[in-house]
């Protein structure tokens, strides 16, 4: 394989294991500041599950200005 191919590769897997662990935290940050404080983990998994179910259904947003953040007034939604 051309490694410039295979650095491509690698990047563009890190990118998403970044993105996700981006999602992950803002979530983690929104549920603890709503309150919660068991099951942290567990509401977290529900919230992004429900999250990504929505997006494989056509409701999945871009933000221009934070591409990690699909919430607030700047998100554009995808249909």
């Amino acid at each position: 394989m051309n490694p410039a191919t295979l650095a491509e590769a690698q990047h563009e897997n890190k990118l998403k294991f970044l993105e996700q662990e981006c999602d992950r935290l803002r979530e983690r940050v929104r549920v603890l500041e709503a309150g919660q404080t068991q099951d942290v983990t567990q509401a977290v998994n529900l919230n992004l599950a429900a999250s990504n179910a929505q997006e494989v259904a056509g409701t999945g947003c871009i933000n221009l200005f934070d591409p990690c953040q699909c919430r607030g007034e700047d998100a554009i939604w995808e249909e």
